[in-house]
């Protein structure tokens, strides 16, 4: 049972999420432990403001780690939720070692988080954010390649071809 006063959402796999004013904390109900925790929307600054040259760079090199086919391929895989790396390397038909070394990057990066129950990792992203990034990127990605485009640039290549 959640708190007096903060709000219990529950989310897959038998976790729930306690908001209050401040914070969000995901909670793993057969265990009763604090999973993570995610500042409340509402305590963010404007994304608007001016962009410091430290912090470009700090963005810049945290954005980095969305480089790679195979880290964004695992990233995809954890959407849905928490996965072991077994699941992992089968669904993205990548190695055991290639996936452990890609997902120690986005460890690295702050982009995922593992957890440990015996001899199994179980690893999820790190937060709604990165949620949104991933679809982000997806959905701007189909706006840009847009249908039209990919067809006239087959085409184009079948009418030099034939030239």
């Amino acid at each position: 049972m959640a708190p007096a006063g903060i709000a219990r959402t529950v989310v897959p796999r038998g976790d729930w999420v306690l908001r209050s004013g401040q914070f969000h904390a995901r909670v793993n109900s057969c265990a009763g432990i604090v999973i993570d925790i995610v500042p409340d929307p509402s305590e963010h600054r404007a994304a608007g403001r001016p962009l410091s040259l430290a912090e470009a760079e700090s963005l810049a090199e945290a954005m980095r780690v969305f480089g790679a086919g195979s880290r964004l391929r695992l990233l995809w895989a954890m959407l849905s939720g928490e996965r072991t790396v077994e699941e992992l390397v089968a669904l993205t038909g990548l190695g055991p070692s290639a996936a452990s070394q890609q997902l120690r990057l986005l460890r690295q990066g702050r982009l995922v988080l593992v957890r440990r129950a015996g001899r199994h990792a179980y690893y999820r992203l790190h937060d709604h954010h990165v949620r949104d990034l991933l679809q982000a990127i997806r959905f701007h990605h189909e706006h840009v390649q847009s249908p039209e485009t990919t067809e006239v640039s087959v085409t184009d290549d079948r009418a030099g071809a034939a030239g």
